[in-house]
């Protein structure tokens, strides 16, 4: 079976195809190079079942990258993997067509491409900020949808989008709606930018928002088990909340936990306010009940998947 991963390229993508990879699957990855990275790990770039495009799927105009895409889905059952999206939520809040072409416009270029050409699946990966701020109170699948961001905004049209269209040409869809997700190699994200900094051994650093943010976190090794578990076993059109049972982890605790592995001089000087940045929701909790009918949960915690990063980190830095 062919797996077409659209933002393959990116943290989550590269995890998905490594482990797709493994499983002795063939991958074809679609990435412009704008998240972050610009090329793949050497494992995926010398396997004979791994083929990459670069392309921007949210804009077109390379029609010999798209009949490229084309020639293949057409001969070969696919599966499709829709991961591309704009990973910078912070410009999003400045940058109102930011997201309207990399997180909306790629899922339209994704949704017509299996118009054409059919894929026995089509599995998106959305969002917590499809939720909106709802003070903390665990969000279940059947809440109120509210985003407060461009970002969150665009994840729920996208989101909209699949379930219409692909419900009017019968195609399986599974819609996760993510936390946080963590491990490596990063790209992107608190633990990201505040490592980088942390090594190069400051005297201190600004840390957006006063630290009291609280959110779940999930590894990506937990997230793919999860993912990977639910699209052999479950039925299509299912919407599902991926993430650990507890109320997850400060910024405080993470940042912390940071400095005393990789800088324990540097001091770290919070800001004010509650939220981090326009559009981020200081705290949430999402209601994974659905998810425990059909997965063990009992493993998944927030601090043991930022435990785990660190530890990798530390390796990787030693």
């Amino acid at each position: 079976m062919l797996n077409v991963i659209s933002g393959g390229a990116g943290f989550i993508g590269t995890n998905l195809a490594m482990e797709l990879i493994i499983k002795n699957e063939k991958v074809l990855s679609i990435d412009n190079f704008s998240g972050g990275r610009s090329f793949y790990p050497a494992c995926l770039i010398e396997n004979s079942n791994f083929e990459h495009i670069e392309l921007d799927l949210s804009n077109m105009s390379n029609k010999a990258a798209l009949l490229q895409i084309e020639s293949t889905l057409v001969v070969q059952k696919y599966r499709m993997w829709h991961f591309a999206a704009n990973s910078d939520i912070q410009r999003g809040a400045t940058d109102s067509f930011f997201d309207y072409t990399d997180t909306l416009g790629t899922t339209l270029t994704m949704l017509e491409l299996s118009r054409d050409h059919k894929p026995t699946s089509f599995v998106f990966a959305s969002s917590s900020a499809v939720y909106g701020d709802h003070n903390g109170v665990r969000t279940s699948e059947s809440v109120e949808l509210k985003p407060i961001s461009n970002y969150g905004n665009m994840k729920l049209g996208s989101e909209i989008a699949i379930q219409n269209i692909l419900g009017e040409i019968s195609v399986p869809y599974f819609i996760f709606r993510f936390p946080n997700v963590i491990g490596t190699p990063l790209t992107h994200g608190l633990i990201c930018d505040v490592y980088k900094k942390l090594i190069k051994k400051p005297p201190f650093i600004e840390i957006l928002g006063d630290g009291l943010q609280q959110k779940p976190y999930i590894h990506v090794d937990d997230l793919l088990a999860v993912i990977f578990s639910v699209t052999k076993s479950q039925p299509q059109g299912i919407v599902l909340n991926i993430g650990p049972t507890d109320d997850g982890i400060t910024v405080a605790e993470i940042v912390n936990a940071l400095k005393n592995n990789f800088s324990p001089q540097t001091n770290l000087l919070f800001g004010n306010s509650k939220q981090g940045w326009v559009g981020d929701i200081p705290q949430y909790k999402l209601d994974v009940t659905k998810l425990s009918s059909i997965f063990d949960t009992s493993e998944l915690s927030s601090r043991k998947a930022v435990q785990k990063v660190i530890l990798e980190l530390l390796e990787y830095h030693n």
